[in-house]
């Protein structure tokens, strides 16, 4: 498969010390790549990291292109469903809203509830009704209702942050499933979660080692706050949609 990132020793750091260091990894498109750690553990800025999204200290990303520090590469192949807090699917928002708004953002008008039903069909989910809100559906749906709108974004790699620490052990097993079908259909997903093991690469965040001063900690972050729907790929059609039953999709925005 086709390379999406490959990193090297990656650091960071903040102003309170090491976020964390030395990281290697290679996600190709296809592969599930979980980042594992208790919460706290700077999973998100490692997620971030690898999407091209979060000021390292030491460290090289490269994409396929071959580029060493690729960030603004990474940020067009991939996209960021959730990073908590900041950036999740609008929980006041209908499904048919949450839907148009994607569209609009993201500037493509294939973001379509038929894209949408495509995606959670292969995850084993059913579409929602177009009027219910994002915030009455169960936790579940909610993960794979925006792992679907980040998915209509052609994006070679979709991000998302804590895929199933909340959930009981049943529901967890149902969303890693998922979240393998998928990435069957041809993106990568780079994902935190607290357990490895589960993924086709496991990236253990283990704690820092090394202390550093408060002046190399003067990095800021670069584009964590980015919509999920701000992906921005080369083509609109990556992923081949097939025809939607009438019944499944329900009313486009």
């Amino acid at each position: 498969m086709e390379l999406l990132v490959e990193a090297r020793q990656l650091s960071a750091v903040e102003p309170d010390g090491m976020l964390f260091t030395a990281v290697d990894a290679i996600v190709h498109k296809g592969d599930v790549a979980v980042i594992s750690g208790n919460p706290g553990t700077a999973r998100t800025a490692l997620m971030l990291a690898l999407s091209g999204r979060f000021t390292l200290t030491a460290g090289t990303l490269h994409t396929a292109d071959g580029a060493a520090f690729g960030a603004a590469a990474l940020r067009r192949r991939i996209a960021v469903a959730q990073a908590l807090p900041v950036i999740r699917t609008e929980s006041s928002l209908r499904v048919s809203e949450a839907i148009a708004e994607c569209r609009i953002i993201g500037g493509r008008k294939n973001v379509t509830a038929q894209a949408v039903w495509h995606a959670l069909t292969a995850m084993g989910s059913e579409m929602p009704p177009p009027n219910v809100l994002v915030q009455d559906m169960g936790t579940v749906e909610q993960i794979l209702f925006g792992l679907a709108l980040a998915y209509t974004q052609n994006a070679d790699g979709i991000c998302f942050d804590d895929v199933d620490g909340s959930l009981p052990l049943p529901d967890r097993e149902f969303v890693r499933a998922a979240v393998r079908d998928l990435a069957s259909l041809g993106p990568a997903l780079i994902v935190t979660s607290c357990d490895p093991g589960w993924g086709t690469v496991d990236i253990p965040l283990l704690p820092a080692q090394s202390p550093v001063s408060r002046a190399q900690a003067a990095q800021p972050v670069q584009d964590s706050a980015e919509h999920v729907c701000g992906h921005s790929p080369d083509q609109d059609a990556k992923h081949d949609v097939p025809d939607e039953p009438q019944e499944a999709a329900g009313e486009e925005a």
